[in-house]
C-alpha cells in the first residue's frame, strides 16, 4: 500500500493537473515553486486545491500513521525525515501534502505508445493551430521558414510555444535537450539561406507564449578538435563499434552498451550511420530506443548534402537481435520517428557539434567531437573515462580498388584495451584514438 491508496486524492483533478503542467513543460517536483498568494500561474489553482483536499485527509491521521504513509513516498519527494511527535504540526503537514499531490501527479503514466505515434489525428497543437499542418512534410516534421523562431525549450508562433517531440529530451523523459536543440536553433539562423530545416514537433502540449520561461544549464566537454582529412576519402570506410565500460558512472543514467559508427561508399556518396545501443533492460514502457543518426557527403563537391536523426523504436520482445548484431546488418526497427533534418550544404563544424548534442543527449557519453586515423596512442586528459572498444573494419571491393590494393581487405577484430585513450587496428593498419567515453567518427 501506497500514500496513494491511503491519500485517495480526486483522480480526475490529479489527471487536468497533469495535463496542464504537461502543456506548460512544468516537472511534478517543481510545482510548488509555481504557486502562493500571487501566484497566477496555470498550475497554481488546481495544484493548491488538491494540496487542500490532502490536508484534509492528514488532518485526520495520527502522527504513526502520517509517518508510516510518508514513508512510501519516493525518496526525492520526501523533503524531510519524519518521526513522531510531529511539531510543529501545521507547516509539516503542509510541506508532506505539497509532496504527495507532487508524486501523485509524478505517477500518472506516461504512455510511450502515444509518444511514438505522435498521432496529428488527435493533435492538441493542431486542434488550436490548424493552419500548421500545411507546414507538416511526409514523415511529420515541421519545415522551418522565418514564421518559425527557435529555442532551445520551444519553437515561437505567433503568441504560442510549439514543444519539441518529447524524443528529443534528455533521457526521453526529462527537460528538452537544450544543448542540442540550442545549437540546432543557432545553425538554423546562421545558415537558412543555405539549407533547409525541418523538426520534430510534440502533439500532446501546446502553451501560451506568455508563460515560456528560459532555463540556463550550462557545462564543459573537452577533446581535440575533430580532423575532415579523411571525409572526402573514398577507402575511409567501415565500421567501428565502441563498448561502454561496464563500471562507468553513466550507467546511472542511461545504460549504453555500444555505438556502431558506419562509413559506406557508392556512386560518389559517403554514407554516414550511427545508432547508439541501449541494454535489453533499459526499457521506456514496451520499448527500447535508440538514438540514430544518418549523414551524406558528395566527396567530388565536397559537401555534406543531407543530416537527420531519428529514434529507432524496438520492441522488448525482438530487442535482443538488435544487442547482438551490428550496422549494417541488423533488424528493422518496429519504428524510426525522423526528429530532424537539414538538406543542403551543412557546414562540417556544425555537423560534428550536432551529433556529439544529439547522440549525447548529456545523459550519457557524449559522442566526441574527435577522431583522427593516426599511428600514436595519446595519454588521456585528466578526469577523462576509460572505457572498452574494438573496432572492426570491412574495406569494400571498391573502396580497396581505389586505393591500389586490388582484393577487399579482411579487416581485424582488436582485444578490449582499457588505456583511455585507445587504439583498435583496421585492415588498413591505422590506430582509432578514442576518448573520455565517447567515440570517434571516422
Amino acid at each position: 500500500m501506497t500514500i496513494l491508496d491511503i491519500v485517495p486524492l480526486d483522480r480526475r483533478l490529479v489527471s487536468d493537473l497533469a495535463r496542464i503542467a504537461h502543456n506548460h513543460n512544468v516537472f511534478p517536483i517543481y510545482l510548488s515553486f509555481h504557486t502562493g498568494p500571487a501566484a497566477v500561474h496555470p498550475v497554481a489553482a488546481p495544484f493548491e486545491s488538491l494540496v487542500a483536499e490532502c490536508r484534509g485527509y492528514l488532518d485526520a491521521m495520527t502522527d504513526e500513521e502520517i509517518v508510516n504513509a510518508a514513508a512510501t513516498l519516493p525518496e526525492w519527494y520526501r523533503r524531510h525525515d519524519l518521526s513522531p511527535p510531529l511539531f510543529p504540526r501545521d507547516p509539516i503537514l503542509d510541506r508532506l501534502a505539497r509532496s504527495i499531490v507532487e508524486w501523485a501527479v509524478a505517477a500518472e503514466q506516461i504512455d510511450f505508445c502515444a509518444i511514438v505515434r505522435n498521432d496529428t489525428e488527435t493533435s492538441v497543437l493542431l486542434e488550436r493551430l490548424p493552419e500548421i499542418r500545411e507546414c507538416l512534410d511526409d514523415d511529420g516534421l515541421l519545415v522551418l521558414d522565418d514564421r518559425f523562431q527557435l529555442h532551445d525549450g520551444g519553437i515561437f508562433y505567433r503568441d504560442f510555444v510549439l514543444h519539441y517531440h518529447h524524443l528529443l529530451r534528455r533521457g526521453y523523459m526529462s527537460n528538452p535537450n537544450f544543448d542540442f536543440l540550442g545549437a540546432f536553433a543557432q545553425y538554423v539562423r546562421a545558415s537558412a539561406a543555405a539549407n533547409k530545416f525541418r523538426i520534430a514537433i510534440d502533439h500532446s502540449r501546446i502553451m501560451e507564449r506568455r508563460w515560456f520561461q528560459n532555463l540556463v544549464e550550462m557545462d564543459t566537454w573537452r577533446g581535440p578538435p575533430f580532423d575532415a582529412s579523411a571525409l572526402d576519402d573514398p577507402a575511409a570506410v567501415g565500421l567501428t563499434v565502441v563498448g561502454r565500460n561496464q563500471d562507468s558512472l553513466f550507467r546511472l543514467t542511461n545504460s549504453l552498451l555500444f555505438t556502431d559508427f558506419l562509413w559506406t561508399f557508392r556512386d560518389g556518396i559517403k554514407t554516414f550511420q550511427a545508432e547508439e545501443v541501449s541494454d535489453v533492460g533499459y526499457l521506456f514502457g514496451s520499448y527500447n530506443l535508440n538514438r540514430y543518426v544518418h549523414a551524406e557527403r558528395d566527396i567530388a563537391r565536397g559537401v555534406l548534402r543531407h543530416f537527420d536523426g531519428a529514434v529507432k523504436v524496438y520492441r522488448k520482445e525482438d530487442y535482443a537481435a538488435r544487442v547482438s548484431t551490428h550496422l549494417p546488418e541488423v533488424p528493422r526497427s518496429f519504428a524510426k520517428p525522423k526528429l530532424f533534418r537539414i538538406d543542403g550544404n551543412v557546414a562540417v563544424d556544425g555537423w560534428i557539434d550536432l551529433v556529439s548534442l544529439f547522440e549525447g543527449q548529456r545523459d550519457g557519453d557524449r559522442v566526441l567531437q574527435s577522431c583522427r586515423v593516426s599511428e600514436d596512442v595519446r595519454t588521456p586528459s585528466e578526469g577523462f573515462c576509460s572505457m572498452e572498444t574494438r573496432t572492426r573494419h570491412r574495406i569494400d571491393q571498391e573502396a580497396d580498388r581505389r586505393a591500389g590494393k586490388g582484393k577487399a581487405g579482411t579487416g581485424k577484430r582488436e582485444s578490449p584495451d582499457r588505456r583511455g585513450v585507445l587504439g583498435g587496428f583496421c585492415s588498413k593498419g591505422l590506430t582509432l584514438p578514442v576518448e573520455r567515453g565517447g567515440v570517434c567518427v571516422t
